[in-house]
């Protein structure tokens, strides 16, 4: 059986809820049948990629799913992880990184591999809308996807990885603010999940 790893994070903010995290455990729960999936919900920080290393050396999957919150109405899929945290805003620790990379060896910048064309058109015969990203921003989302993208490169692994970013759920936007657009998470987890069992079939 192939070997999923989806990972995600703990709410911050104002959130009742993470939608990403969420929608990382219908995923899951979607798959369990088919997959041997290992899910985690990591804080929302920056000191802690190295559980997920843990993970990545001792289960070994064929594909590393991240998935994270971000304001918008579309589900971007992103192709790029830069080697940079720039932000203003803390982690769930109060601290503030701003204008410093995340390792001074490694590239500017990493690339996924997947044909993100494909998993567009997939998310979109669900009628889930879906862009390519080219952009995962500098803070803690963009942090783990660049690691996750170094480490497989540093250890020449077989290994896919995609990081997900995801608007916010209705029921966060009905709670905070009805103004910002929103998707139903059942829906990008059934987008998702079709293109993970297409990929590891």
């Amino acid at each position: 059986m192939k070997k999923l790893l989806i990972y995600s994070f703990e709410k911050f903010g104002k959130l009742e809820t993470n939608p990403a995290a969420e929608i990382a455990k219908l995923v899951k729960d979607s798959l369990k049948s088919r997959v041997d999936t290992r899910l985690i919900i990591a804080p929302t920080a920056f000191n802690n990629w190295s559980t997920i290393e843990e993970v990545i050396l001792s289960f070994k999957p064929n594909f590393i799913l991240g998935l994270g919150l971000k304001d918008g109405n579309r589900i971007c899929l992103e192709y790029l992880a830069i080697n940079m945290i720039d932000s203003p805003q803390p982690d769930n620790n109060g601290k503030i990184i701003r204008n410093s990379q995340i390792n001074g060896e490694s590239p500017l910048a990493l690339n996924t591999s997947l044909d993100l064309l494909e998993f567009r058109s997939i998310l979109q015969k669900e009628n889930t809308p879906s862009t390519i990203s080219y952009f995962a921003d500098t803070y803690i989302c963009n942090y783990f996807y660049f690691n996750c993208l170094d480490y497989i490169r540093k250890n020449k692994l077989n290994v896919e990885t995609i990081f997900i970013h995801v608007p916010l759920s209705p029921e966060e936007v009905n709670r905070l603010d009805g103004n910002k657009p929103s998707f139903p998470t059942k829906i990008i987890a059934d987008g998702i999940t079709k293109y993970i069992i297409k990929y590891l079939r």
